[in-house]
């Protein structure tokens, strides 16, 4: 025999998953950011949604001094299983003088980055860096030995917040 639920209750069961999602609504890496650590270095950071749960990015230094010969640091993010996210990046560092329009003497190293990062809200990002090391050319990343520690003595972590690039321009900044 067929029941009939009465009309209010299959309201509220219909909402019911429209309900939870909004209450597991979760932050977006994906967008444009800006900062660094608060006594070094500065980023502009743009994060870019690949697949369900990785990420691209690219850290565009804004140094001072300039780091002339360092590329941008670029690589991906990966969502952890305890809701953080687990971000690796690689860097040419290039110590050799010759122009740029002649071969290198030396090649460049790699610099190479592990981060540890979190929200602290949906528009700042904060984090924190557990690896970072230098390889000469020829070495993998992440696979082989590193050559060099990029960590400052006695340092173990370094951390970095950024800020979302917000989306909106207050009136009397744009006058739109």
């Amino acid at each position: 025999m067929r029941k009939i639920v009465p009309l209010p209750l299959f309201i509220l069961l219909s909402l019911l998953p429209c309900l939870a999602q909004e209450h597991r609504h979760e932050c977006s890496l994906a967008g444009s950011w800006y900062g660094g650590s608060p006594t070094a270095a500065k980023y502009l950071l743009q994060i870019t949604h690949e697949q369900d749960g990785v990420y691209s990015a690219t850290y565009y230094g804004g140094f001072t001094p300039a780091i002339t010969r360092l590329s941008p640091w670029t690589g991906s993010i990966v969502r952890g299983r305890h809701g953080e996210y687990i971000g690796q990046g690689i860097a040419l560092a290039n110590f050799d003088a010759t122009p740029a329009n002649q071969p290198a003497a030396v090649p460049p190293d790699i610099w190479a980055v592990r981060e540890f990062i979190t929200f602290d809200g949906c528009d700042t990002l904060v984090s924190t860096i557990i690896f970072y090391k230098g390889y000469h050319w020829g070495k993998a990343p992440f696979v082989d030995l590193p050559d060099y520690d990029r960590m400052p003595p006695g340092v173990t972590s370094i951390q970095e917040t950024y800020t979302r690039m917000p989306m909106k321009c207050a009136d009397e900044v744009c006058n739109d």
